[in-house]
């Protein structure tokens, strides 16, 4: 079964991702803090959250990508987009909706300095996938758990 990850990116990598559709942590291996960047599998879902110096997606979670490779050494991760929230998701949102019960705990991290990466229950990519449009056609897209 997929996994899903949540990944916070500052300006660098939201650089990276809208350049090459690519996620790369050199030093994931050497940081306990980012283990789960190790996890990361083709086929597995990264929701992003963009910190507040993003341009033109500050303090947001508006994206979710579905993992096409992985490198041997996992610093590098290829992504495809997915799915995009028909609106953005702002840090305040977000807070609530994890006071609320309807996204886990996890989310709390967004826009922490030093937070990277960590697994995330397949609940909220269900969430966020109830509150996305299919990127290729426009359209809601079913979540995860409907056939």
């Amino acid at each position: 079964m997929a996994s899903a990850f949540l990944v916070q990116v500052g300006p660098y990598g939201f650089g990276e991702l809208r350049d090459r559709v690519s996620y790369t942590n050199r030093r994931w291996a050497s940081r306990p803090k980012d283990k789960a960047h190790g996890d990361v599998q083709p086929g597995d879902h990264v929701v992003f959250y963009f910190t507040s110096h993003v341009e033109p997606a500050p303090s947001q979670v508006s994206e979710i990508y579905r993992v096409v490779d992985v490198t041997e050494d996992h610093e590098t991760i290829s992504l495809e987009l997915a799915k995009r929230t028909a609106r953005p998701l702002w840090r305040e949102t977000v807070v609530d909706k994890v006071r609320r019960g309807e996204l886990s705990r996890a989310f709390r991290r967004c826009g922490m300095p030093g937070f990277n990466i960590c697994r995330i229950p397949a609940k909220d990519l269900d969430f966020l996938c109830g509150l996305a449009v299919d990127v290729s056609r426009g359209e809601p897209v079913r979540r995860a758990s409907e056939p």
